[in-house]
């Protein structure tokens, strides 16, 4: 959170083409207007990724779908996407219900 980081410790030496006030100053030298505007674009950009990822993900999922089938889960997916074995010295077998992987 470097953001936030900058609206604390922000001391009006740096990123500066002037010597006239306004400078640039965090919270702890006497800003706490930047603070409070730097605490909202953190939120304000995390609000827009976290709902841009989850609308995209759910226009994936509606139209092509984002998970594999549970038998190509089982076989492996090295095997069902690139029809090679990653691991071979991996064997699966199925006991019952349970799989479990034996090396």
């Amino acid at each position: 959170m470097g953001i936030v980081a900058l609206g604390i410790f922000a001391d009006g030496t740096y990123g500066v083409y002037t010597t006239e006030s306004p400078l640039v100053i965090g919270l702890l030298y006497g800003n706490p207007g930047f603070f409070v505007c730097q605490v909202i674009s953190a939120i304000v950009n995390f609000v827009w990724a976290f709902g841009f990822g989850f609308l995209l993900f759910w226009i994936l999922k509606r139209c092509i779908g984002i998970r594999v089938s549970p038998e190509e889960e089982m076989l492996g997916l090295d095997i069902a996407e690139h029809a090679s074995v990653a691991c071979s010295n991996f064997v699966c077998t199925e006991s019952g219900l349970s799989v479990t992987m034996k090396r």
